[in-house]
């Protein structure tokens, strides 16, 4: 071993001893964890998870699994505003309005149609009394609150099963799960778990909706109606808020603890630690510096955050008691932590700092860009909107019409005038013609806005999107009449059409420009090729040794290879010739897989040193002689002449370098000339297949052509056919999985065989080719 290599290690084992003997606790950190501890328990605070008891009756915990059973759904949009005032009326349509991006879910109609027993059982369970879930409190943040998904996906398909027997007439049954999906929301009592209480808030918009839908058949009697209302009128949204602060204190301390008490890493053996610091020292410094500060956290800084995170819910558990004692939200949100929630910041980077974080991403969802009480609020409004909403049905029943004025509902329909819980206000009530009224709150803004919704498109991203009928008033709107909601319908699919048109022509621009600019690169690698040139290709140390020699395959004998060669493909015969393409590597794929990835490029930048352009459908795998193969799906990448290349990345942590900011290399190969001869190209998302129907999208290989598509059973038998043509070599086919004359296709797959006709016989391929 080298002087400078002995004085190095030395010098790091008087480090690490020097660290270790720094690492003791301190006895102060631990004493405030205590005393904070102590005086909250005085003041009548919750401080351990022994303080929790979420067990359940036996009965209900047993009905309690009859909701959990419906794992996917495909949402749909429940009630869609036509205008800025009215809404359509979803069971006076045939089909269901689905919401975007949830395609790869089960649709609606066949959740319905594969799972009436299940929902039976859910309507039964949800009748019979109130709703809890067995938990385990002692788990803390580590509690599982599996019943969340599953509550949601059991209202979405309670709330079309609704529609659908509202659809069909089915009034008794349409009640049914209209009371059942209500006490979803009203017979819960969540446990103290924000997030819990946010989807409980969600589910209260989804049987607010359902109750919109319900109220527009004016086919229930009083007695309905008065057990309806009074299932909305038993809620408090704000009564468990408080707790769910202090559940949240003792789960996130009961993690420090738990980090505390476990036990220390395993330590490396001596002889690896030397390795380790002569291999990389700076690496060995870092982890050095990371074990320490590991144990200081451990020792002194799991009490310090203990400490904080005691004082820092206790203030946040304050904060909520104070807010829900408010009559509106006009009071409530000019108090602390009201709008802007206060967020824990640990002086360490600790397992209780990330698991802070990621709580608040996953609560940001939820949230939709507001605060908790923001939400709760608006729960609480709409709650008020509906009870008054039935109190008008009510109304009509006995009088044949709505009143002029909510103050005729008072006392012989409510008992007082509905308040707006925004501005504490009468809810403002608009009466549009004998049969039609608008009934709004003002919203969070606290602004009447005359009882108007906003239609636009929300620039709100993703998740944050808010629901329309909540902006800038929150509106329970009037039912579109069938002229308006047809006109609505007819200037919908014209919007969508022309949103597609547009992004067709979008699309094809791109594609010209793509195709303009592969071309121009194509052709300068035509040149590259041209020349015979071999690349001259650095061979970078890694650990343990020169790149072609870690990479060398030890069972093929011969003389060692550059790593050029060991780059260079060599296309190989398997029998799936027409649309797979085969390269074999001399390289040990085991020794690959260590190290690094091996992809092929097509038609890469040369003056690119890493590029984007690999094959759209490929793998790496091993041949049997223990080479690299790479293997290509050629039907998912354009026709015709490419250049392609292996290109080899190696993880930046290989590297002998003492420094850790390495960066990633890779090498290229040399350059292999393909012909392509398919006469059409797939696109990998281009296909979708779901209960509503088929869809695909192809590109030939010229623009003008024509297509035959044969549908078949996996038995072999023959479906159907979709013959067309195309003119700018774009084929996009909707199949409503209707066939022989009228019967519908419901299998789980199909296979689709294509023949392709082009007009040009030069054409790769030629004409009839399938």
């Amino acid at each position: 071993m080298k002087p400078r290599s002995l004085l190095f290690v030395g010098s790091m084992l008087v480090v690490v001893c020097g660290a270790a003997l720094d690492s003791r606790a301190e006895p102060d950190a631990q004493k405030d964890a205590e005393e904070a501890r102590r005086r909250l328990r005085q003041q009548g605070f919750k401080t351990d998870l022994s303080d929790f008891d979420f067990s359940t009756e036996y009965e209900t915990g047993v009905r309690a699994a009859a909701f959990t059973n419906i794992i996917y759904i495909r949402p749909t949009v429940l009630l869609q505003p036509c205008g800025t005032e009215c809404a359509v009326v979803a069971w006076k349509q045939a089909l269901f309005e689905e919401e975007e991006g949830y395609q790869l879910f089960p649709a609606v109609e066949q959740v319905l149609a594969t799972n009436q027993a299940t929902l039976d059982s859910a309507c039964a369970a949800a009748l019979a009394g109130p709703i809890h879930f067995p938990l385990t409190a002692k788990r803390g943040s580590s509690m599982l609150l599996l019943h969340l998904a599953p509550l949601q996906n059991l209202a979405q398909a309670l709330a079309a099963r609704m529609v659908v027997d509202l659809r069909e007439e089915r009034y008794s049954a349409a009640w049914t799960n209209l009371l059942a999906l209500t006490r979803l929301t009203t017979s819960w009592e969540p446990e103290p778990r924000d997030i819990s209480h946010l989807v409980r808030f969600n589910l209260a918009r989804t049987a607010w909706k359902a109750a919109w839908q319900a109220l527009q058949a004016h086919n229930w009697t009083e007695e309905q109606l008065l057990a309806l209302q009074r299932e909305w009128e038993a809620p408090d949204f704000f009564k468990g808020l408080p707790e769910t602060a202090a559940f949240t204190r003792v789960a996130i301390v009961d993690t420090c603890i738990r980090e505390r008490q476990a036990p220390p890493p395993p330590g490396t053996p001596l002889r690896d630690t030397l390795e380790n610091a002569l291999r990389s020292p700076a690496s060995f410094a870092a982890d050095i510096k990371y074990r320490w500060e590991r144990a200081q956290y451990r020792l002194n800084g799991t009490y310090k955050d203990e400490h904080d995170l005691l004082l820092f819910f206790r203030d946040r558990e304050l904060e909520l008691r104070n807010a829900v004692t408010a009559s509106a939200w006009l009071q409530m949100r000019v108090l602390p932590g009201a709008t802007n929630a206060a967020l824990f910041r640990s002086k360490n980077f600790s397992a209780v700092q990330a698991l802070l974080n990621s709580r608040q991403i996953g609560l940001s969802f939820q949230l939709e860009g507001k605060s908790f009480l923001g939400r709760a609020a608006e729960t609480e409004a709409r709650r008020r909107l509906v009870i008054a909403a039935i109190g008008l049905e009510r109304y009509r029943v006995a009088h044949g019409s709505y009143p002029k004025g909510l103050q005729s509902l008072s006392p012989d329909v409510l008992q007082s005038l509905p308040v707006d819980f925004m501005d504490g206000q009468p809810l403002r009530y608009r009466l549009c013609e004998p049969g039609a009224f608008v009934l709004y709150s003002v919203g969070l803004d606290c602004v009447d806005d005359a009882g108007k919704f906003s239609i636009a498109k929300n620039t709100l991203p993703g998740y944050f999107q808010s629901d329309p009928f909540d902006h800038p008033d929150m509106v329970w709107p009037r039912a579109a009449s069938d002229a308006t909601a047809q006109a609505f319908r007819i200037e919908q699919a014209q919007a969508k059409q022309e949103q597609r048109r547009k992004a067709e022509r979008d699309a094809e621009e791109r594609e010209s420009e793509e195709e303009e600019r592969r071309q121009g690169i194509i052709a300068e690698l035509a040149g590259i090729y041209a020349k015979g040139d071999t690349p001259k290709i650095a061979d970078p140390k890694i650990e343990g040794g020169l790149l072609s020699q870690v990479l060398r395959n030890k069972t093929i004998a011969g003389p060692p290879l550059r790593i050029d060669q060991m780059l260079t493909l060599s296309q190989v015969t398997t029998g799936k010739e027409s649309d797979i393409a085969t390269f074999e590597l001399p390289m040990s794929y085991d020794a690959l897989t260590n190290v690094g990835t091996l992809r092929l490029l097509r038609d890469a930048d040369p003056k690119e040193n890493s590029s984007n352009e690999a094959a759209e459908l490929q793998e790496c795998e091993r041949a049997t002689n223990g080479n690299c193969r790479l293997v290509w799906n050629t039907t998912y990448d354009p026709p015709g002449t490419h250049f392609l290349q292996a290109e080899l990345s190696i993880d930046q942590w290989r590297f002998r370098r003492r420094n850790d900011d390495a960066e990633e290399i890779t090498v290229k190969g040399p350059l292999f000339s393909f012909s392509s001869t398919n006469v059409l190209q797939f696109f990998p998302l281009g296909s979708v297949y779901s209960g509503k129907g088929a869809f695909f999208r192809v590109k030939l290989a010229q623009a003008v052509g024509s297509y035959s598509l044969d549908l078949t059973a996996p038995s072999g038998e023959h479906i159907h056919t979709i013959t067309g043509s195309t003119t700018n070599g774009i084929v996009e086919v909707r199949w409503d999985l209707i066939y022989d004359g009228g019967k519908r296709y419901t299998n789980d797959s199909f296979n689709s065989t294509w023949t392709v006709r082009f007009p040009d016989p030069l054409t790769p391929g030629g004409p009839n080719t399938p």
